[in-house]
């Protein structure tokens, strides 16, 4: 088959640069290629014949550029990753919260396939906390957003649960495991672009933040960006778990390192 459209390395990086300025993602330095494929197939399927027609139209059709932006991100995870995290948030963290407040909002952003915010719900039932946390769950890929809701998963994916809880919470699948409905009691998944506008509006105020593994692909400008938006979106007091590769530019003016465990901050 003879493809009708096939992306100049010079079309991918201004795609790139447009994918940075609307998502904060960089795909500068050809990183972009490889997914040239899939964008080139959105393209004939879109019934676009040019490059510039599809970029320009990129910009006002949100339902096109939702497509593009599945396409190429990232969403790779699994149940109980890092899982010093949710057990220093459970065993210490929380119940400091719930000396001064009712319940604790979390934020988990990305959500991706929703491994990580059934995690955490792991461990509040671990400490008998699951009725006192609130999470929010944000992810800018609708695909995601729906696995989330679907609750199922590969067998790579549950890899790290012990043999009981699998047991207990999920229902095996010929090819994979669908977790109880009960988890998605205390959550609400939201389509979210991190670097909207007014943010803090809507969605409001957190006690903690997850956002692990989502900042190494951005820029450092991006990154000075992201923490800002985290910094305005945590109560005072509130707490950010980030990933290793997360934290090389993390502004030191607004965060100081908590030595409960590595990569967790608190707000100043």
């Amino acid at each position: 088959m003879i493809r009708k459209i096939n992306l100049k390395d010079s079309e991918l990086e201004e795609l790139s640069d447009f994918l940075k300025e609307t998502i904060g993602i960089d795909f500068k330095g050809g990183k972009l290629k490889r997914f040239s494929i899939s964008i080139e197939n959105l393209m004939e399927e879109e019934h676009f014949e040019n490059f510039f027609n599809f970029l320009s139209k990129l910009k006002y059709d949100k339902k096109l550029l939702q497509k593009l932006i599945n396409i190429v991100t990232i969403n790779e995870t699994y149940f109980f990753r890092e899982k010093e995290h949710f057990e220093i948030v459970c065993k210490n963290i929380i119940p400091l919260i719930l000396q001064r407040k009712n319940f604790v909002k979390i934020l988990v952003f990305p959500s991706s396939s929703g491994e990580e915010v059934y995690s955490i719900i792991f461990f509040a039932k671990k400490y008998n906390l699951e009725d006192k946390i609130k999470i929010t769950a944000c992810d800018i890929d609708t695909n995601m957003l729906k696995a989330a809701k679907e609750l199922v998963y590969s067998k790579k994916s549950v890899a790290n649960i012990p043999s009981d809880l699998l047991e207990k919470y999920f229902t095996k699948l010929e090819d994979g495991y669908k977790l109880q409905d009960s988890f998605k009691k205390n959550v609400e998944f939201l389509h979210v672009n991190l670097f909207e506008t007014n943010l803090s509006l809507k969605l409001g105020k957190f006690d903690i933040i997850f956002s692990r593994n989502m900042l190494i692909y951005f820029d450092n400008e991006q990154k000075d960006k992201a923490f800002k938006i985290f910094y305005d979106l945590l109560e005072d007091d509130g707490y950010l778990f980030m990933g290793h590769a997360d934290v090389l530019n993390i502004k030191k003016e607004l965060f100081e390192k908590v030595k409960l465990g590595l990569h967790v901050y608190k707000k100043i």
